[in-house]
């Protein structure tokens, strides 16, 4: 009897075992990067009190309910620095003093590369989250490591909450998804992890001619204790499920944490317009998949492809040494392109500085000079990879051969004769219906070429001069022969003026756009307090050098997906029609974009509507 008793107390307890998730407790290090070689740095080359940190959602696979037990972050040099501590708060703190938790290290103890910081108490992850940083005052800039001394990762897929900065007496930036990484910081977790489980990514909507097919780059992330070897897995298109495939990775996702990247083929089909993705992973090493999530995203299916531009964006500034060199690879792929390529010289911090680019800059410029094409590559300004030349128009002729959604065309106008005010009409003509949908914004750039001035402002300097280095590049030569700093410069492509230029447009296109239907967009620029249409004379400016772009952004990506430049004209009244037409008849008064204005009396220059009929106050 009693033998019987507990044969069948061993079966219950046996069965018991088998049921439990597959689960175990644990300690690890976790954070949104794999391992050191994915370092990179930032800094804005002064000495100042930097904050970095990271945000740990409460419902995060891996870290939500755990405890952090330390903190580990990475210093790249104890040369010109102090005030090192790291924290954790449940809202980002003014300063690390103010944050829920605060530990001060021990800078005798602290090696040049990974600290581990371990907290006297070990810090629950509620539902609310976290946000786990670090800082530490640069006292002088000696060194690389003073200039940029704050440690990112540049490995993707860059995580929605991966990177807070606060720099000096700045308000905190949410640098995330932006293009800068992830912040090099790790916890070490305790807890119960799931063993067998991935998560994925939301991956980059992408641009496919119908009937093709288009390659898709997905990141699989491990979030549970066994390595991942190989997965099965099932992705659905608008609302189609696939059959089940099979994928094995070429290196194994060791543990917690570690991530990779994986190739799909995805079939646009034959209608176009705007696809959802979803990717999920159904079974990793031949067992069930323990999380239930899905990658999504979107595939653009359009009709047919139409010519695209490359916007060349190059940060530079006459005290910048080496910037010479992005004003000639300019210069060459202007004559190389012509009207497919589209520069941009933004200067900062010299007199031709435009106010208008500082939140892009101060959130992707990492250097100078600094070159951005259609805000999706950054090459260098001038170099191929091998640095011996001129290398430039390879990485044009790469942006220009991708899809690009819509047809962009730019016709800008001065509204008065003194040339102080501009309206713009942009027409855009989509290759899919959009379906209602508008996930596009439209950013403005005007620039001007022939600006030049006297005295020390606008001296260039040359650190190409007599340097036997670049005794041989034709294309440099001016340089190499020319002074160390010189004098009489005429810089062109100089950005005077900028709207919706920051790293997240808001301001989105409105309207139903249909495949094949040009549609115009009005704008009206502002150019009030505009120090160089102000000031010309201050500039050598001629308003008849200046042109307008027109720059489409697709919104999940950033990247300029096609532009447009054209010279400014003088406005005709008649020239210009309402994109949608509208029986006005209330003798209010409203702007080209169909905004109502307030008179109180007066109104300022520009072109108006009353009645349904143009007329333009000089």
């Amino acid at each position: 009897m009693k033998r019987d008793l507990l044969k069948t107390l061993c079966v219950l307890i046996l069965t018991s075992i088998i049921s439990l998730p597959s689960i175990a407790q644990t300690k690890s290090w976790w954070g949104y990067y794999n391992d050191v070689k994915d370092l990179s740095q930032y800094g804005v080359a002064k000495a100042e009190t930097y904050n970095g940190a990271m945000f740990i959602s409460g419902q995060h696979p891996v870290a939500g309910g755990k405890t952090i037990s330390s903190i580990r972050f990475y210093l790249q040099s104890k040369t010109n620095i102090k005030d090192v501590k790291v924290w954790l708060s449940k809202d980002l703190p003014t300063s690390a003093d103010n944050a829920d938790v605060v530990v001060t290290t021990n800078f005798q103890q602290l090696d040049e590369g990974y600290n581990d910081i371990e907290l006297e108490t070990p810090y629950n992850i509620s539902e609310e989250g976290v946000y786990v940083g670090y800082s530490f005052t640069i006292t002088q800039v000696s060194f690389t490591t003073d200039r940029t001394p704050m440690v990112l990762t540049k490995n993707r897929p860059e995580i929605e909450g991966g990177l807070y900065l606060k720099i000096g007496n700045e308000d905190w930036h949410n640098e995330s998804q932006t293009g800068m990484g992830n912040l090099a910081l790790k916890v070490e977790l305790n807890g119960e992890f799931l063993t067998t489980a991935a998560d994925v990514a939301d991956f980059n909507r992408a641009y496919v001619l119908k009937n093709d097919s288009h390659q898709a780059n997905i990141f699989i992330t491990n979030c549970g204790t066994k390595g991942i070897e190989e997965i099965d897995y099932i992705l659905n298109i608008d609302g189609q499920d696939s059959a089940e495939k099979h994928y094995v990775f070429t290196k194994t996702l060791k543990n917690l944490g570690y991530s990779s990247e994986v190739t799909i083929p995805i079939e646009a089909g034959e209608t176009t317009g705007i696809k959802p993705i979803s990717f999920r992973v159904t079974k990793i090493n031949g067992k069930a998949n323990e999380l239930e999530n899905n990658g999504k995203s979107e595939l653009f299916v359009i009709g047919q492809k139409v010519d695209k531009k490359v916007v060349e964006e190059e940060y530079t500034g006459t005290w910048c040494g080496w910037c010479p060199r992005g004003i000639k690879g300019m210069e060459l792929s202007e004559q190389i392109f012509g009207d497919s390529f589209i520069g941009i010289a933004v200067h900062y911090n010299d007199v031709m500085e435009c106010s208008d680019y500082f939140e892009y800059i101060y959130s992707n410029v990492s250097g100078f000079p600094y070159c951005e094409l259609n805000r999706a590559a950054s090459p260098d300004t001038y170099y191929n990879t091998l640095e011996t030349g001129y290398g430039l128009d390879t990485y044009i002729t790469e942006e220009r051969s991708k899809l690009s959604p819509a047809i962009v065309e730019v016709e800008p106008f001065w509204t008065d004769e003194n040339k102080n005010s501009i309206t713009v009409k942009t027409n855009l003509n989509f290759q899919l219906n959009l379906n209602g949908q508008t996930p596009y914004a439209l950013s403005y750039v005007m620039v001007a070429d022939g600006l030049s001035g006297p005295g020390k402002d606008w001296k260039q300097k040359n650190f190409y001069s007599g340097d036997s280095k670049y005794a041989n590049d034709e294309n440099l030569a001016e340089y190499y022969n020319g002074p160390k700093e010189i004098t009489g410069m005429t810089f062109n492509h100089v950005a005077i003026a900028g709207w919706n230029i920051g790293t997240k447009q808001t301001d989105l296109i409105s309207g139903i756009f249909n495949e094949g239907e040009p549609k115009a967009v009005y704008f009206t620029a502002d150019l009030s307090n505009n120090k160089f249409i102000e000031n010309p004379s201050d500039y050598d400016l001629d308003k008849d050098n200046v042109h307008f772009i027109a720059m489409l952004i697709d919104t999940n990506t950033g990247e300029i997906v096609n532009a447009d430049r054209a010279n400014l004209t003088i406005l005709d009244p008649n020239g210009i029609k309402n994109a949608e037409s509208k029986t006005i008849a209330d003798d209010a008064i409203y702007n080209i974009s169909g905004q109502k204005i307030s008179t109180n009396g007066t109104l300022p220059k520009g072109i108006y509507i009353k009645n349904g009929k143009k007329f333009i106050v000089k």
